[in-house]
């Protein structure tokens, strides 16, 4: 059930593997105060169980990728919805232009996300937030080989997808998800990054730059954090904060979701950190903290200079 007359929704992909995650996003997505925006999962599967004790704010829709997402995905090894948020505005709903797309594997924090549908896009199909990679590794010789075999030149902005605002109509009239897929169809160079890689492939540096408040990838920076705020952590990479075995991020994380799943009969889905670890951890944020007193590191001061950058142009919100 949706608020009635949005034109603005977030959406999320989830197969079974991932669906307890997307849960989650939803749920907390649902909470926010002021609201602006309806609330789709877009599911391969969901017992009937789960979806009547969701909440009145999240709709749940059977999702079949599209022919070609699937036989990408087939291609590549990757699981059938892979690939599909390349054509999933062709089966939402008619009324709604600006989508959200997240990922599952993100903390929605303490800002309200009805502010990313308020944001100018300039013209552009969507905005997104510059790649970690792109902000701590630009001078990498890897990096910069990796972003040459997708056609882009060393100073062309990079994007991580895992939070897209779109434009709908721009996205469509671009051809953009299309363009990916016959992209890839063609044997583009993918890396490990997949679909995002096809997606900066195509738009060639083309997209709105937002801050990285709102794609936020240095969760484990536990103090930067903190001060920060961010308004959507995104866990990039293999270790989530559900399977952090060895005790990267904080606790908070850990401990919520399994209140919230546990309700839903998915609490097998989070695992332990064991105390070893916990422990490592926090000596490890001490030494963090202590460091901090005397000037923070090189990496710290490149995540500092892309908040900066992106306040002053006003895109932070």
């Amino acid at each position: 059930m949706g608020l009635g007359n949005s034109t603005n929704v977030a959406v999320l992909l989830a197969d079974r593997k991932y669906l307890p995650a997307a849960l989650f996003v939803a749920q907390k997505l649902s909470r926010q105060r002021s609201r602006n925006f309806d609330i789709r999962l877009l599911v391969t599967e969901c017992p009937e169980a789960v979806r009547q004790a969701l909440d009145d704010g999240i709709t749940i829709q059977d999702f079949v990728p599209d022919e070609r997402a699937q036989r990408t995905a087939s291609l590549k090894k990757k699981p059938p919805i892979a690939f599909g948020r390349l054509t999933m505005d062709s089966v939402l709903p008619e009324h709604y232009q600006k989508i959200l797309y997240l990922d599952c594997d993100l903390w929605i924090g303490n800002r309200e996300i009805s502010q990313l549908f308020t944001m100018d896009l300039d013209g552009f199909a969507f905005g997104a937030v510059f790649d970690a990679g792109e902000i701590v590794r630009a001078a990498d010789p890897i990096w910069r080989d990796y972003k040459r075999k997708l056609g882009l030149d060393d100073d062309t902005p990079y994007f991580n997808s895992g939070v897209m605002m779109i434009d709908r109509n721009e996205f469509k009239k671009q051809r953009i998800g299309e363009r990916c897929l016959e992209y890839i169809a063609n044997g583009g160079y993918l890396g490990m990054m997949n679909d995002q890689s096809a997606l900066n492939a195509v738009t060639k540096g083309q997209w709105q730059q937002l801050s990285p408040i709102w794609n936020w990838m240095f969760g484990a920076r536990a103090r930067l954090t903190e001060e920060t705020d961010p308004a959507i952590i995104h866990f990039i990479g293999p270790q989530k904060f559900w399977n952090d075995t060895r005790g990267r991020f904080a606790p908070k994380y850990r401990q919520e979701m399994t209140a919230f799943l546990e309700t839903l009969g998915y609490e097998a889905f989070v695992q332990e950190t064991p105390q070893i670890f916990r422990v490592r951890r926090a000596i490890k944020q001490f030494g963090f903290d202590a460091l901090a007193a005397v000037g923070a590191n090189k990496r710290e001061l490149l995540i500092r200079s892309a908040l900066a950058a992106h306040s002053a142009n006003g895109s932070s919100a």
